[in-house]
């Protein structure tokens, strides 16, 4: 018989996040297997509390798993249509989902290679930052921006160089119309990507920061974008760059020349062609 992941955890559907942590603590600690001799039993009741968890602090599988409840109770084919979450906000943020998994189960939390997330629940200890990314997803996923800003905060202080922790913490300033602060994550974010072997694009975050940067300064930005046309539209090889160079300083000493009364405006030095 299939288990109910409420009932697993001993929480209720209108439970949060905060109670979920605790629940699951709770049951960790009642039936991880190291307390009781490695048993089979033990071991296969810590695998399912752990996956409850999983899937009841993810905001987007908790939706997923309450709509096929509701369908299993009602007895009803098909599942509930639903509205975009707060945190469907791409389908990866590095270049690939794998990627996404990778940053997010390894980097800031150091684990034993080949781990799974069981193994990072094994150790309650060296998963803190995890519990707080979690807890931090759990927020912005409800669309609690202003409780997940410290807690995203938190992250990169932990592990600055964690892509995932920085995309977010500029979503999160972005949601709060804190443009100069979501600016300075996104570049950040973009920056770390480079640094990487091999570099990740993150296409979807410099689209993210594109769209930060005319919030943050429109004029600068339209600047920016004129010039970037104009050099997409007539670029410039080095000869023609230097020869217009050499003119523009050829006409400011004219200038200054004749304010100056050292020559007469008859004599123009000659444009460089």
């Amino acid at each position: 018989m299939e288990q109910d992941y409420y009932q697993v955890l001993g929480v209720t559907p209108s439970d949060g996040f905060a109670a979920l942590k605790r629940a699951y603590y709770r049951q960790a600690q009642l039936c991880h297997p190291d307390h009781h001799g490695n048993s089979a039993e033990h071991a296969a009741r810590f695998r399912l509390v752990v996956e409850a968890f999983n899937i009841l602090s993810n905001p987007e599988k908790r939706r997923i798993y309450d709509d096929s409840r509701s369908v299993k109770e009602s007895g009803k084919p098909g599942l509930r249509k639903r509205k975009r979450s707060a945190f469907d906000h791409a389908d990866s943020i590095l270049d690939t989902e794998a990627d996404d998994i990778l940053e997010e189960l390894i980097v800031g939390n150091d684990p034993p290679e080949n781990s799974s997330l069981m193994t990072l629940f094994e150790d309650l200890e060296r998963t803190r930052v995890f519990m707080v990314w979690l807890e931090a997803r759990d927020a912005w996923g409800r669309g609690a921006h202003k409780e997940a800003l410290p807690l995203f905060k938190r992250l990169t202080g932990w592990a600055p160089g964690n892509i995932l922790y920085r995309v977010f913490l500029a979503r999160t300033h972005a949601s709060l119309g804190n443009w100069s602060n979501a600016v300075y994550h996104y570049r950040a974010a973009v920056n770390i990507g480079i640094r990487r072997e091999p570099p990740q694009e993150l296409r979807g975050v410099r689209i993210e920061l594109e769209r930060a940067e005319k919030k943050a300064n429109p004029l600068l930005y339209r600047i920016r974008k004129l010039f970037a046309e104009e050099v997409s539209v007539s670029p410039r090889d080095a000869s023609e760059e230097m020869r217009l160079s050499a003119n523009r300083v050829l006409d400011r000493m004219y200038r200054d020349a004749v304010d100056d009364g050292e020559i007469e405006e008859d004599n123009v030095p000659k444009r460089i062609e």
